[in-house]
């Protein structure tokens, strides 16, 4: 995937890699904030868009959610009833952590299908750069 074409798209921010670094993830993650595109339009409906141009790999991060909101430190005993005491996280404890996750997308990084990453990439622009295509989904 093209960092690069997609920089400046509207709403979006991607990840900021220094020239002498070669990221090795098997996702890349990207930040969009309705409040930043022109429609105002919520993430949900731009990740309906990008499924209907035909990428549904892409999708939201559930893994790397706030500890607030993992079942492992909200019900740890269900996970582990021999621990005793282990971290326990209220809701409203990790306000940055819950706002940046609730604006992420998680991107495959196909490392050996150039297509595929032109493909994702195709989409991407043509769902933000096209407002339309985000209206319609919000009106369904």
């Amino acid at each position: 995937m093209m960092i690069g074409e997609l920089t400046g798209l509207p709403g979006l921010t991607v990840p900021q890699i220094p020239e002498e670094i070669q990221p090795a993830w098997y996702a890349m993650p990207l930040t969009y904030q309705f409040t930043d595109h022109p429609t105002g339009a919520p993430i949900e409906h731009v990740l309906a868009a990008l499924h209907a141009e035909g990428v549904s790999e892409i999708d939201r991060p559930g893994s790397i959610r706030p500890p607030n909101e993992h079942p492992l430190f909200t019900n740890p005993s269900a996970l582990f009833p021999e621990l005793p005491r282990w971290p326990r996280y209220r809701a409203g404890q990790f306000p940055q952590a819950v706002s940046l996750h609730r604006a992420t997308l998680k991107v495959p990084v196909p490392h050996d299908d150039s297509a595929l990453a032109s493909e994702y990439t195709s989409a991407i622009s043509k769902v933000l750069n096209h407002p339309d295509l985000h209206r319609r989904d919000a009106n369904q």
